[in-house]
C-alpha cells in the first residue's frame, strides 16, 4: 500500500502539523481544531500488523502533539486574562487525557 504524494490532495495531519511550529493563538487554534479523533481511526488491514503498529505509533505521536497544542493555548490565554478560553482548552486536554495532570494543574490556577 502506498499513497501518492503527487496527487491532488489535502491531509488535515500535514495542516497539522505545519500550524504547530509558530506558537501563535491563531495558528494553534487551527491546529487544535483539526484533531477529530485517533490517527486513522477505524483502518485495519487483515493481515498487516505492521500496519497496524505504525498506526498506533502515529496516533500517539499524533495525539500527543495535540496536548502539547492545547497546553500551550491554555498558557496563552491565562497570560492574557482570558480565564474562559484558558479554562476552554483545559478541559479539551482532559477530555483527551483524563489524568492529564498539567491540564488540572492549570484548571485550578497557581498555587
Amino acid at each position: 500500500m502506498q499513497f501518492n504524494a503527487a496527487s491532488d490532495h489535502w491531509l488535515d495531519v500535514a495542516d497539522f502539523e505545519g500550524l504547530t511550529g509558530p506558537r501563535d493563538a491563531p495558528g494553534l487554534e487551527r491546529a487544535a481544531s483539526l484533531y477529530r479523533g485517533p490517527f486513522l481511526h477505524g483502518l485495519s488491514l487483515a493481515g498487516s500488523p505492521a500496519v497496524h503498529d505504525w498506526r498506533l505509533l502515529k496516533d500517539e505521536e499524533v495525539r500527543r502533539s495535540v496536548l502539547g497544542v492545547l497546553g500551550h493555548l491554555t498558557s496563552l490565554r491565562m497570560v492574557r486574562g482570558d480565564y474562559d478560553e484558558a479554562a476552554r482548552w483545559e478541559r479539551r486536554q482532559l477530555e483527551l487525557e483524563p489524568c492529564r495532570e498539567q491540564a488540572h494543574r492549570q484548571l485550578i490556577g497557581p498555587t
